[in-house]
Order: C-alpha cells, then sequence, then structure tokens
C-alpha cells in the first residue's frame, strides 16, 4: 500500500523511534512514488533536492515535484514554483514561477501566497500590482506567516499602494518580531527609536535590536553598535559597540565599519582604523572618506599622503561633509596636495563657514582681509572673524582685536 510505504519512508527520514537512516527513507518513498502517490513523489524529490540518501539531483526532484503537483500536492507546487524562480532543475522561468504560486496559494499555502505577492510587488513573472501584492500578504498574514507579517509592515511604513500607516506598520513587525523573525525585530526597533507609530522608547528599541542581531541581523547589529558608542536606550559600553560594530563591518555594513574606526582610533590602533575607514569609504560613506582623508593628512596609520587626503575630502564634500569641505579649502589655501588656488580656497572654505566651520570662517576673514581669492573686504572679515571668534577660535580672536584696534572694517574700538 503506497500510503503506509510512505509513511515508513517519514518514520526513516525523520528518526521517528528507528535510527534516522535516508538510504532506506529514499527506498520507501520510490517504491509509494512509483505508484504515483503524490506525498511519496514529493517526499522523493526533496531528497534529490537536497542529496539525502542519494546524490543530489535537481533535474529528478524537479521531474517528482511536477509528477506531485500535477495532482495538486500544495508543497510540491509550491517547490516546483521555487525551482522555477532559481533555475534549479530547469530553466528560469519567473511566469511558471509564479503560475504555481497560484496554484498553491489557491490552496491557501501561506508561504506560496507570500511568494507570489512577492512577484507582484516586484512586477517579476506577472505584471506589477501593489494591490495584488497587499492581498497576498495580507492573506498569509492573516495566517500568521511571519515573512508575511514583516513585508505588510514594511508596505505600510512604506506607503507603498497604502495610506501610510506606522501604527500599522508596528503591528505587523510586532506580530512577526514575537516569532523571532530578525528583519522585523529591527525595523520594530527601529520605530521605536524614532517614535513613529509609537511612542519613543530608546531601550525599547535596543531590546529589539539585540533580538535582532543575536541572529546575526547586519542592521541590527550596526544600530546596537552605535546605541552602546551614544548610550541611547543603553549605558555608554565602548566594548559592547566596538564587539556589535565589529560583527557588522564584518558583514560589510559600512556605517559600522566607519564607526569601528573611530573606536580603534580611540584606542590608538591607527593603522586598524585606516583599514576599515578605507573599507566605508570605498562603499561612499562619507563620514568615513572624511575620517580616511584626516589619517592621510596627518600621517596616523600610514605615511602622509596630502594628494590622496584630498581626492578622498573631494569625495566627501561631493556629499555635502561639512568638515571635508573645509579642509579642502583648507588645502588649497596652502598649497596641500595641490598648487595654492585661493578662489578654490574661498569656495570651499566659505560652503564650510556657512555651515559653522570655525577654521574655515577664520580663513576666509583672512582672504577677505587680505583680498586673496577675492576683493578686500575688511568690514567681510570682521564678519567672518566675529563668528569663529564666537567658536572659541583664538587666533580670530586676535585678528578680531587687530582689527578693532585699527578700526579696519569696524569703527576703532580699543575695548573690543
Amino acid at each position: 500500500i503506497a500510503s503506509s510505504q510512505n509513511i515508513l519512508g517519514e518514520i526513516y527520514c525523520g528518526g521517528l523511534g528507528v535510527s534516522q537512516d535516508y538510504a532506506v527513507a529514499l527506498d520507501w518513498y520510490r517504491k509509494a512514488a512509483d505508484q504515483g502517490y503524490a506525498r511519496a513523489e514529493r517526499n522523493l524529490a526533496f531528497m534529490y533536492e537536497e542529496g539525502l540518501g542519494v546524490e543530489k539531483n535537481y533535474g529528478e526532484a524537479f521531474g517528482w515535484y511536477k509528477r506531485a503537483a500535477d495532482q495538486g500536492d500544495v508543497v510540491a507546487e509550491r517547490s516546483l514554483g521555487n525551482m522555477f524562480y532559481d533555475g534549479r532543475g530547469t530553466e528560469q522561468n519567473y511566469a511558471e514561477a509564479a503560475g504555481w504560486y497560484q496554484k498553491a496559494a489557491d490552496q491557501n499555502d501561506a508561504e506560496s501566497q507570500t511568494r507570489l505577492a512577492s512577484m507582484y510587488a516586484d512586477g517579476r513573472g506577472v505584471d506589477k500590482d501593489d494591490a495584488k501584492a497587499l492581498y497576498w500578504y495580507q492573506k498569509a498574514a492573516d495566517q500568521g506567516y511571519s515573512e508575511a507579517e514583516y513585508r505588510l509592515g514594511s508596505i505600510y511604513e512604506s506607503g507603498r499602494g497604502v495610506r501610510q500607516d506606522y501604527a500599522a506598520a508596528a503591528k505587523w513587525y510586532g506580530n512577526a518580531a514575537g516569532k523571532n523573525h530578525a528583519p522585523a525585530q529591527y525595523s520594530l526597533g527601529s520605530l521605536y527609536e524614532k517614535g513613529l507609530g509609537v511612542a519613543r522608547n530608546y531601550s525599547y528599541a535596543a531590546g529589539c535590536y539585540l533580538k535582532a542581531a543575536e541572529q546575526e541581523n547586519a542592521d541590527a547589529e550596526a544600530r546596537l553598535g552605535s546605541m552602546y558608542y551614544e548610550g541611547r536606550g543603553v549605558e555608554r559600553n565602548y566594548p559592547e559597540a566596538e564587539k556589535w560594530s565589529g560583527k557588522a563591518a564584518e558583514k560589510g555594513n559600512a556605517s559600522s565599519q566607519n564607526l569601528l574606526g573611530d573606536l580603534l582610533n580611540q584606542e590608538q590602533k591607527y593603522a586598524e582604523a585606516l583599514t576599515w575607514y578605507r573599507k566605508a569609504a570605498e562603499q561612499d560613506n562619507a563620514a568615513a572618506e572624511r575620517n580616511l582623508a584626516l589619517m592621510l593628512e596627518t600621517g596616523y596609520g600610514t605615511e602622509r599622503n596630502d594628494a590622496e587626503a584630498l581626492s578622498w575630502y573631494q569625495k566627501a564634500a561631493e556629499q555635502g561633509e561639512v568638515i571635508a569641505e573645509g579642509r579642502i579649502g583648507r588645502m588649497n589655501f596652502y598649497g596641500l596636495g595641490t598648487e595654492r588656488k585661493y578662489d578654490e580656497a574661498l569656495k570651499f572654505c566659505r560652503k564650510a563657514a556657512e555651515e559653522g566651520d570655525a577654521e574655515a570662517q577664520r580663513l576666509l576673514g583672512h582672504m577677505y582681509e587680505n583680498g586673496l581669492g577675492a576683493d578686500r573686504d575688511a568690514a567681510g572679515a570682521v564678519s567672518w572673524y566675529k563668528k569663529a571668534a564666537g567658536q572659541g577660535d583664538v587666533l580670530s580672536q586676535c585678528r578680531l582685536g587687530y582689527m578693532y584696534e585699527n578700526g579696519r572694517g569696524a569703527d576703532r574700538n580699543t575695548d573690543e
């Protein structure tokens, strides 16, 4: 009897009351499958797909899944969809994948409903349709399928195809997070950290990040490292910050690579810091580009290289990094890594000065005082010296005193 043969296969495959033996399981599955028993066909396919008791063979797996799927076996329909989607045992065909997911979804298979929803969301194998994506995600989420709950949360957070609703996003993320779904735990933490749809709670956010980080979710590791570094939601703890940032950095997270560089820099491990700054900078992280440039300009952890430093400052400045703009202005002013160019110095110092960079404000004052890169403008010089002096820049305070003493750009005022 095929059903009994299949049951024997499942007993040996699972080691249920007997020693687990894939070869014996395979033999019983085959006996039942050869009689056209759908569940056994699907089980036999799985053995070939995973290489259990037999050499892995996607072509054989595909063939047996197809036999079972043609009989309406829902797991086989989903598995066949997966093989068409991935191009295993057959040519990749998204339309065929969607068709088989549809069959399984119509039988209320939550995983297939979720996969079908994803295809509608991406327009892969079917016409892009946010409404249908929402429909199928909702069907799967209503069955408590965590991936669908997470995706539904993402839809409400982004407002894609629906009215943006952070509270609804928090609800669905919470449902999935409760099932230990790491991306949902991270996303829920993010909402609590930002106070979106929920009352802002840094401590709760850190707890969510920790749960996801313990499952090696890189985004959560990165945020947890940052929170330990800043002492937000947790007590400030640099070793913990280095631990979690290090994990995320190893996974390629650029912000964590930069933070790890900062931590190593504080420990005066300059060469190691430089390595991580460079990794992050090569991913276009503006802060890391600036930090790498600072190391190259000052010669910490490497030989001093003004030209390369200037190049990295320029990359950071293109992303609006204020300190980098100021450093470019300074390097052009002094002719470091480039010829002395007062017009470029004026341009970049002004950008940084307007953002509050004290050194840039002082250099801008100097250029206006002396007509470097611009017409002489004593009043303009006084204005910028004042801004820098107000931030405690000693050289600007000295120059401002001189200007007041001699009545340059302002009424003569010896008290000032």
